[in-house]
């Protein structure tokens, strides 16, 4: 059976073209950013739109996706980040839930409207629910 599809073709569509666009980027550019890799087996280019979190020159991303695994061997990325190109390697870190776990909680406070995309509920105080996040 096909995964569940959280967040619409239709809107990564419109976000790819947004975050391209001189000044209008700038509406969503502060949470939202595009990765461009190379896929492993296939040698395409694919754009993806990415919820981001920034702490100082450190961007926090995070994804339940099968895309990741093309990301894993530290392989040079693309980044379009509030209007400008840059060149980035990843440090995937996918296995230690513990140091994961506090980071994810921060994005999601931070980012209320990804609790969706990661099946995240949140408390009576509106903060999220730790147990959740897997």
């Amino acid at each position: 059976m096909a995964k569940e599809r959280v967040v619409p073709l239709w809107f990564n569509r419109v976000m790819k073209l947004v975050l391209r666009i001189p000044l209008l980027h700038r509406v969503v550019s502060g949470n939202i950013m595009l990765l461009t890799y190379t896929g492993r087996r296939t040698g395409k280019v694919y754009t993806i739109p990415v919820s981001y979190t920034q702490h100082g020159n450190t961007l926090t991303m995070f994804t339940n996706h099968n895309w990741s695994k093309n990301l894993i061997d530290k392989v040079p990325v693309t980044l379009r980040l509030r209007g400008r190109l840059l060149k980035a390697t990843l440090d995937f870190n996918t296995t230690d839930v513990e140091q994961i776990t506090p980071v994810l909680l921060e994005h999601l406070r931070n980012k209320p409207a990804d609790a969706r995309i990661h099946k995240v509920t949140y408390d009576d105080t509106g903060k999220p629910k730790a147990a959740e996040v897997r």
